[in-house]
């Protein structure tokens, strides 16, 4: 009896419940403990952050891998859970996509578009592209919407090539070299968190399923209760040629190379914390900055651009092609 009534409870909570060990006799397919877990924090927060739970549950789960589904797994995963659920996520994300290019709010209307093409990759319509276009084009020329970062101290020099040493321990590095008319363009600057509202809870969903994974293993309490405002590669582009974006292709702090394989850390008590690889959280509200060194690949005529973070004023970008003299530093 408590089994069936174990059963139902999980099978009740918003389509969202995978059967556990106690009900594996009764319930095909089998779940391991890593597919189980997975289940139970989407659950957690499905009721506060529905979008972030369906993400969940399609990158870490269906799409995943590393812990390939079983057919009979993925039929469940797309009838019993995804097909109640997705539309519930969608709803959320078309109203916030709505809001933020009624609001000119670009930052917003990046993170729930991008987002929402992860569940659907039919839902950018011709008239939401059309929409999106020209608040992109608009942000590119001057800020849209509200203000949430002020950026200071930017500067960037042109090189073919870049090599990055991990400092994690692992003595592992990557190099970066230019190709087919592109070169590398190495970006410093300052960004400061200017507000004390917070980005969506989803917006970590803009990364990859191996960065959410490195969040939930590392960082398995977050203080929402503190303002939360994201700094992540794929919130950070270099506009060159007036209106083209270039998305970053790595991210340093000056605490050191924050990439795929470090560890998250508190680069300063209390203010800014590492919550994935190459990204920040603020936890202290305004006047929270942390020191960034970019890396961009841009066409190699190119010798005027800007910079560009969601959710901030584009910044002139002096290019040098020799670089500088204290440029590289240690961060």
């Amino acid at each position: 009896m408590k089994t069936i009534m174990l059963i139902l409870s999980l099978l009740l909570l918003d389509g969202l419940a995978l059967p556990t060990r106690a009900a594996d006799t009764l319930a095909e397919p089998k779940w391991s403990k890593e597919q189980i877990a997975v289940n139970q924090r989407a659950v957690a927060i499905w009721k506060e952050d529905p979008v972030s739970a369906v993400v969940m549950v399609v990158e870490d789960l269906l799409q995943n891998k590393e812990m390939p589904p079983t057919p009979a797994q993925r039929l469940w995963l797309q009838e019993k859970v995804l097909k109640d659920t997705t539309p519930v996520a969608l709803e959320k994300l078309t109203a916030d996509f709505d809001a933020a290019i009624k609001a000119r709010d670009f930052r917003q209307a990046y993170i729930a578009s991008t987002v929402a093409q992860k569940l659907d990759s039919k839902w950018m319509t011709p008239q939401r592209q059309q929409d999106f276009d020209f608040l992109q084009m608009a942000a590119c020329q001057k800020l849209q919407g509200p203000e949430v970062w002020k950026i200071s101290d930017v500067r960037g020099y042109l090189t073919n090539s870049y090599y990055v040493q991990l400092r994690d321990g692992s003595g592992l590095g990557y190099s970066f070299s230019r190709k087919n008319g592109w070169t590398l363009l190495v970006v410093r600057f300052t960004a400061t968190n200017i507000s004390p509202q917070s980005d969506v809870r989803y917006a970590p969903c803009v990364a990859d399923a191996y960065s959410r994974r490195l969040v939930d293993a590392i960082n398995p309490n977050v203080d929402f209760t503190k303002p939360q405002r994201l700094l992540h590669p794929n919130l950070c582009f270099v506009v060159y040629w007036s209106r083209h974006l270039s998305e970053c292709l790595y991210l340093t702090g000056h605490d050191g190379v924050l990439n795929r394989v470090d560890r998250a850390r508190v680069i300063r008590p209390g203010t800014i914390g590492q919550v994935f690889p190459g990204s920040w959280k603020t936890t202290e509200g305004p006047n929270a900055s942390v020191r960034v060194r970019a890396l961009f690949g841009v066409p190699e005529t190119t010798r005027v651009a800007c910079l560009l973070l969601p959710g901030a004023a584009p910044v002139a970008l002096p290019i040098s092609v020799h670089g500088f003299s204290d440029f590289e530093e240690e961060d």
